[in-house]
């Protein structure tokens, strides 16, 4: 499958903004907590943090809040990078989306960017080279140990982690306790 297939099959919303709605990862947190999505960050971020604790989720939901506010969906770039081999292949993806779909700028989330070997150093050169001018770019990955080493010299990437729940705060979200000592599973309720 070519790379610009790949883009097109990631972001179904720039087709049909209902999509959206669609994704399995958007339609749980709706159905969690419709009034909880936070507003796009303005800064490009570096996001860090094991497995399935939130990071795909929080970029997609960034996706939907930026769409609902008005940016243009064609403006909003999702890709997850396990396709994608090495830092040249990340090159020729941004290079293939500024010249064919996007040449201005907007909003970049690359998905399990420690699949691509070398990132950070494709990564610097499309800073460097003007690709991503006019952008807020999100990076993340589950490879904790080496998005922690690795920097984009000269480049504003602010590191957010994103850790698992323990138990207390998981017994706080999910559940209270009464006054008569009751536990009440309020899954929904914590959320609205």
């Amino acid at each position: 499958m070519s790379i610009i297939s790949q883009i097109n099959f990631q972001n179904p919303w720039w087709t049909d903004k209902n999509k959206l709605y669609e994704d399995e990862q958007i339609s749980k947190v709706l159905s969690l907590s419709p009034k909880f999505i936070p507003p796009p960050s303005d800064e490009n971020l570096l996001i860090l943090g094991p497995r399935q604790v939130g990071k795909t989720t929080f970029m997609k939901t960034t996706i939907m809040s930026a769409v609902e506010r008005g940016v243009e969906s064609t403006k909003i770039l999702f890709f997850s990078c396990d396709s994608l081999k090495e830092k040249n292949d990340l090159i020729s993806l941004l290079s293939q989306y500024r010249s064919l779909i996007n040449p201005d700028g907007g909003y970049i989330l690359l998905d399990e960017i420690t699949f691509v070997k070398d990132w950070n150093v494709g990564l610097l050169h499309l800073f460097n080279g003007g690709y991503l001018k006019n952008s807020i770019v999100y990076v993340s990955g589950s490879s904790s140990v080496s998005l922690k080493r690795e920097t984009l010299p000269g480049r504003p990437l602010r590191k957010v982690a994103f850790l698992p729940l323990n138990f207390r705060m998981f017994f706080d979200i999910y559940f209270k306790k009464t006054r008569c000592g009751l536990l009440i599973c309020h899954e929904r309720e914590r959320f609205l």
